[in-house]
Formats: C-alpha cells, structure tokens, sequence
C-alpha cells in the first residue's frame, strides 16, 4: 500500500478509536453507576483483554508477525511495561468523573492535557519518540486548546428534560401530549439511556371521567 493511502487509513482510523473512547467513557460510567466503579474497571480489561488476545493470535498465525522472543523481551525499558497501568488509570478516572463532569468536559480536557503532553514527549524526546524542535505554531496550537477547554467547561448548558414521547424539551412551556396508553396527563419525566421512566412529575389521574352530579340526574 502507497504510503500516502497508508496516511489516509490511519487517519480515518484514529479517528474512529477517538469516537470510540468518548463512548467508552459513558459506557464505562454507566456500567460503574449500576454495578460498582471496581467492577466495571475490571471488566472493562478484561473485554479489552479477551479482544487483544483474539488480534494476537490473528496477528502472529494468520498475519504472520513475529511474537515475542527472549532477547526481545529483555531489550524492552522498564518503562515499556507501563502501558496498562497507566490505561487503568485512564479508565478508572473516566469511571469515576464522568458523569460529574459531563462528556463535553472530561473529554476536552484529556484532549487538551494529551496534546500538550505530546508536544512535549516530542520536543524532549522520550518514551520513544523522536526530538522535534518546538515551534511556535505548535504552542499557539497548544493555547487555542486551553481557551476551548475553558469555554466548554464554563458553558456546559443544562441539562434537557425529556418529554414521554423521549423528545428533549428545552422549554418550560405547555406540556407535551402523553403517548398513547400511558395514563393520566402529559407531564414531564426524566428518562436514562434505555427509555425508562425514572420519574414522573406529574402525578398519574384515573382515567375514568368524573361526571358532575347534577347533570343527568
């Protein structure tokens, strides 16, 4: 493959990892909330685990890559055998504080705290990067990012209640119609990922019509 096409994947494939950690981060928070922060770290290496296994077996039988040697081994840093403790801690943060921070938030802040780090990696030359002279663009690069974090952290936005139709409502105007079969008045409820009904504000009413007693007889 051309080295230009090569680019090209790459960068639509980190591109898709990238949309793919966002979600990671709420579906590890979700499952933390229900089943226990621990817990869900722990699966969530474990997943990771079993997956990685399967692309090894891939990648040494079917590719044909070279597995691991002794030599090889030995000639790995110390450093070199940090990767997965420093992703539990990336996990275990996402765990933690994402639903206190809000997507938006957590997720601009380790772009932002990444990127600068890489600059950095980069003009010092260590973990195994190659030295790269710090030019001002990249540093303005760098200050734009600082100014998007504070604005996406200062203007968060509420937080939308949802109709029973599981339409946002962004207003505090009539109420919306309730769908059909669901009793009582329309009203607003709050509603999580899988469209239950967490809570209803307006409290439900028979659906038998009271009839005034002095009409009919």
């Amino acid at each position: 493959m051309a080295s230009g096409a090569l680019v090209a994947v790459g960068c639509v494939l980190v591109v898709l990892s990238g949309i793919a950690l966002s979600f990671q981060t709420g579906v590890n928070s979700s499952l933390g909330r229900v089943s226990g922060k621990s817990f869900a770290s722990v699966v969530s290496f474990t997943v990771g685990l079993v997956a990685l296994l399967i692309f090894f077996v891939i990648d040494t039988y079917a590719i044909g890559a070279k597995g691991p040697t002794a030599g090889r081994i030995k000639a790995v840093p110390w450093w070199g055998w940090l990767g997965g403790l420093l992703g539990a801690f990336y996990v275990v943060c996402t765990i933690f504080f994402a639903q206190i921070l809000g997507a938006g938030v957590l997720t601009s802040i380790f772009v932002t705290s990444q990127l600068i780090t890489s600059i950095l990696l980069d003009y010092y030359g260590i973990v195994g990067f190659e030295k790269r002279k710090l030019r001002w663009e990249r540093i303005l690069g760098a200050c734009f990012l600082v100014v998007g974090v504070l604005l996406i952290s200062l203007f968060r936005g509420d937080l939308q209640e949802v109709t029973p139709s599981g339409v946002p409502d962004a207003s505090n105007g009539p109420e919306s119609p309730a769908p059909s079969g669901y009793p009582g008045p329309a009203g607003k409820v709050s509603i999580d990922m899988s469209g239950a009904y967490l809570q209803r504000r307006t409290p439900p009413t028979s659906n038998i019509e009271l009839q005034d007693p002095g009409v009919g007889g």
